[in-house]
């Protein structure tokens, strides 16, 4: 029964997830063509933290952004790939939102949504224990489409 009622909290939280990230992108593209995106391997390189906006550093920590996901790590820590252990799913999440957290905000970067607050939202909307995966494909999926930036 538990189990059960695990996956329906899980299938309408995809749902919903799903919904509003429809809804939102609808009104964005509105906004924005959306057909830029820097991938999270660009924003890490040191050669580029002249890109990133000026609201945000390499140095500033995650939780002061987002959800406290990764406890004393920096948004350039967080961009690092960690593909092993137990959090790889997460931590595969933690990189393509901030990389969709810098295009959002960049004004150089035609990316699909328009206003930081969103990635940040979606992001907290699924930590702890959401749809990891779904939420990073979205992101993975805008910031792959081609980088404007030198």
């Amino acid at each position: 029964m538990k189990r059960r009622f695990g996956l329906i909290v899980t299938m309408l939280t995809m749902a919903a997830l799903l919904i509003g990230v429809i809804g939102v992108a609808s009104v964005e593209a509105s906004k924005k063509k959306g057909s830029e995106g820097c991938t999270p391997g660009y924003w890490k390189q040191s050669q580029h933290f002249d890109s990133w906006p000026s609201q945000y550093a390499p140095g500033e920590l995650f939780s002061a952004v987002f959800e406290d996901a990764f406890p004393g790590k920096t948004l350039l820590d967080v961009l690092q790939p960690q593909n092993a252990g137990p959090d790889v799913h997460l931590n595969a999440l933690g990189r393509h939102a901030v990389a969709a957290l810098l295009n959002t905000a960049s004004p150089g970067v035609d990316y699909a949504y328009t206003d930081p607050q969103t990635v940040i939202d979606l992001f907290n909307g699924v930590f702890p224990g959401g749809n990891y995966d779904g939420l990073k494909n979205i992101f993975e999926g805008f910031n792959q489409l081609g980088c404007p930036l030198n």
